[in-house]
């Protein structure tokens, strides 16, 4: 979604085109990555507060469109269905993330820009807790200090794991055998030297469990289990491209039915503009 033309909410090719995104990217940020907002880009009343899972079993309007997509079924695009489910996971999961250093969301449009958190850099989007200053070195309380990232990633982690395995079938997995390994994971800083450290851990984490028949994952021509490489750039790795020309084929019976899809950017849309 941060990827797409039609839904993402910034053209970050230079200064220019990005500042330009603030005024054409309304409908993105809105439908999918400041779902808490109203139609004006305001915060909702009920999500006006620090509770990161105020969202949980209580989903906004925009968040119900995006869910009820997913559900509609479409038997000539049976991957339409996957295709809107994801696309409803990254906007969820955004709710939790896209909020200030107190956990309060930001609201999606101000002063009639699109703006999101752009004021705040991609601090929301990490995941790591800010490292406690020594004393007489504390932070200028005017400045952001980020210490309540890794608790809303775990709830974050944890709302789309019990949305996952109530849609699905039992999972391989409970919450409580995965915690201890997302809590180290979202403490380790996701920038700078320390990058590859956290996607090192990641990896022997998930080949642990799959050493220990927890996880059972196939490629698709093999017969046995395998281990996750996620540093393999010929695996079956996320490529942008392809993702935005599958986007259009899952999508392609649907060009033109805006209003049984309400609050979706589908192919070829009038409603939503690239930015």
């Amino acid at each position: 979604m941060d990827d797409k033309p039609i839904t993402k909410p910034l053209d970050d090719a230079n200064t220019l085109t990005t500042v330009g995104s603030i005024f054409k990217n309304h409908r993105q940020l809105l439908w999918y990555h400041f779902t808490l907002s109203d139609d004006k880009g305001t915060m909702l009343p009920q999500y006006t507060n620090d509770n990161v899972n105020s969202v949980v079993g209580n989903l906004s309007p925009q968040l119900n469109n995006l869910l009820n997509a997913s559900r509609l079924g479409n038997l000539a695009q049976p991957c339409a269905e996957y295709q809107f489910l994801g696309e409803f996971l990254h906007s969820y999961l955004d709710t939790f993330s896209h909020r200030d250093k107190d956990n309060r969301p930001f609201d999606a449009i101000s002063v009639k820009l699109g703006i999101g958190h752009g004021l705040a850099g991609s601090e929301p989007d990490y995941t790591y807790d800010e490292n406690m200053p020594i004393l007489g070195n504390m932070p200028d309380p005017e400045l952001p200090y980020w210490d309540k990232r890794e608790y809303r990633s775990l709830q974050g982690e944890k709302a789309v794991y019990e949305f996952l395995t109530a849609y699905g079938t039992r999972p391989a997995l409970g919450f409580e055998e995965i915690r201890n390994v997302l809590e180290r994971f979202n403490a380790i800083r996701e920038e700078g030297k320390e990058f590859p450290e956290k996607i090192d851990f990641l990896q022997k984490s998930v080949n642990r469990f799959i050493a220990n028949g927890k996880l059972n994952p196939k490629g698709k021509n093999d017969k046995e289990n395998k281990e996750i490489n996620f540093l393999d750039k010929m695996s079956e790795k996320y490529d942008k491209d392809q993702a935005q020309i599958n986007r259009e084929i899952f999508l392609g019976d649907l060009i033109g039915q805006e209003e049984k899809y309400p609050g979706v950017c589908l192919p070829g849309s009038s409603v939503c503009k690239e930015v």
